[in-house]
């Protein structure tokens, strides 16, 4: 081990020598993996040097490129990027400073990003703390195209690495007031540096056809697309405002799109008496409801950790599509009926016996859920169990979905893990965000109003939320934050 103590004046000791190639020294990473736990647990040291710790890595590395790995437990407090204990503070939240909590404080951050981008190092960030380690000064920021990424021109966009669990947004805007041609091409061209040194080009073209009637426009819309584009646009919205204006400005767009198709068709939606939207935006309402209730948009200061919130909108800035559906709106499966066939279907919200909690966890599962590894076990219930988790994972292996249990009424476990996630439910502190419905839009649309958060107002019937027992396993692509540590580091490898 070789260390440095100059913080300010930081310089590599054999900078020829420091990386490795992994065919060639496997097994002496591995073993550095196997031993990292050990090496520092009798530390007390609390400080945190991030900030050279940072620049002595992309010197390393500014060779090379490739992707450097961060492992955060602490606020950095020395040397350059040190950074003050902001906190959450609740007198911030519906002030005009609301938004500066959610942006960088110190430029270092910022500066490296850019950095970094010119030698191809692209930098994950693991924050392992239970404590404010302020995230929102480790992102970058950029506008016109919504992403995380350095632009180096008006449409040059610099990413150091990139794979397919990434997606990127670009508002486009028309320059012709009127589109005479029948397909419009867009084209997208990747200049990289394959594995072996090999400088290429991929030339990406898609054609989209043009249609004159703003009716059937509305009818092939992507409902997807939509929603990550809005995402995106909310976020970047809360770095400069009130967090319920960026819930505003999600309603509002909604509302904005369905009155527009509403009134294409006026004429039927009077003889008819009948609500009219389009079949490709029927979902869109309900996905607009789960936005607004996400960790970076919901409620204010007792809803979420600043933290965990601008953690969680760096991820959904970057995610594809259907991962962030996903994320937004998570599948709720119900296992019970799978496991052990009901012995009444009159009772409905039977408890499991402990023969059928012994045989999934085992005789000696202790007390603590948050405590007990799932595996599998000498029994049949325990095998289904174990398939259908398998399964789900198998759907998307680019996320390794952590297995949590948690017992009904067990707070804050309940809540974080399930109740957070029941979009539709009035659960986790944000009564106040009703599904906008397309009835209160379209039967009344003069007197669909804002309340003081952003939902609409109206007569519309809701379902009380239902009584869930423990029995149902909510399947969502979270980010990794949470592995192990050496399990992050060989599955990068």
């Amino acid at each position: 081990m070789m260390v440095v103590s100059d913080l300010d004046d930081l310089f590599v000791p054999l900078p020829d020598d420091l990386l490795v190639n992994l065919s060639e020294s496997r097994i002496v990473v591995d073993a550095f993996l196997d031993s990292l736990a050990s090496m520092f647990q009798d530390n007390v040291n609390v400080e945190s040097a991030f900030g050279p710790a940072l620049k002595a890595a992309y010197m390393v590395m500014g060779q090379l490129g490739g992707k450097l790995l961060i492992f955060q437990n602490t606020l950095p407090s020395l040397g350059v990027g040190r950074l003050r204990l902001r906190g959450d503070d609740l007198r911030v939240y519906g002030t005009d400073k609301e938004h500066a909590i959610r942006i960088a404080e110190d430029p270092f951050y910022k500066q490296m990003a850019a950095d970094c981008t010119k030698y191809q190092i692209a930098v994950n960030i693991y924050a392992f703390s239970d404590k404010y380690t302020d995230i929102a000064s480790l992102g970058v920021r950029f506008t016109s195209y919504h992403g995380n990424f350095m632009l180096r021109s008006t449409d040059l966009l610099a990413l150091p690495a990139v794979d397919c669990d990434k997606a990127f947004a670009i508002q486009m805007t028309l320059e012709e007031t009127l589109l005479t041609m029948q397909t419009v091409y867009f084209q997208v061209a990747l200049l990289f540096t394959s594995s072996s040194g090999e400088r290429r080009i991929r030339v990406h073209t898609a054609a989209v056809p043009v249609v004159a009637d703003l009716g059937e426009m509305y009818r092939h819309a992507d409902t997807g697309a939509i929603v990550s584009l809005l995402c995106r646009l909310a976020i970047e919205k809360t770095l400069s405002y009130k967090l319920e204006e960026a819930r505003n400005s999600v309603q509002q767009r909604i509302v904005k799109a369905l009155k527009e198709y509403r009134n294409l068709y006026a004429v039927q939606h009077r003889l008819v008496g009948r609500m009219i939207y389009p079949e490709s935006l029927k979902f869109l309402p309900l996905y607009g409801l789960a936005l607004c209730k996400s960790i970076p948009l919901r409620g204010g200061y007792a809803d979420a950790q600043l933290d965990e919130r601008c953690a969680a909108g760096h991820t959904m800035m970057t995610l594809p599509v259907r991962n962030l559906l996903q994320l937004l709106y998570p599948n709720l499966v119900r296992i019970d009926e799978v496991l052990v066939k009901a012995k009444s279907t009159a009772d409905e919200f039977k408890m499991l016996s402990p023969d059928i909690v012994m045989n999934l966890l085992g005789q000696d599962f202790a007390a603590d859920l948050s405590k007990v590894i799932l595996c599998e076990r000498d029994s049949e219930m325990s095998r289904k169990l174990m398939a259908i988790l398998e399964k789900i994972r198998e759907a998307d292996p680019s996320y390794y979905q952590l297995c949590h249990l948690v017992r009904q009424g067990e707070q804050p476990r309940e809540g974080f893990f399930l109740l957070a996630n029941l979009v539709e439910d009035q659960a986790g502190g944000t009564t106040d965000l009703p599904i906008i419905a397309p009835q209160c839009i379209f039967a009344n649309p003069a007197a669909a109003t804002f309340n003081n958060s952003g939902a609409i107002q109206g007569r519309v019937p809701r379902t009380p939320p239902e009584t869930r027992v423990l029995r149902f396993i909510l399947d969502s692509p979270k980010s990794p934050t949470c592995k192990d540590i050496n399990a992050v580091m060989k599955e990068a490898i």
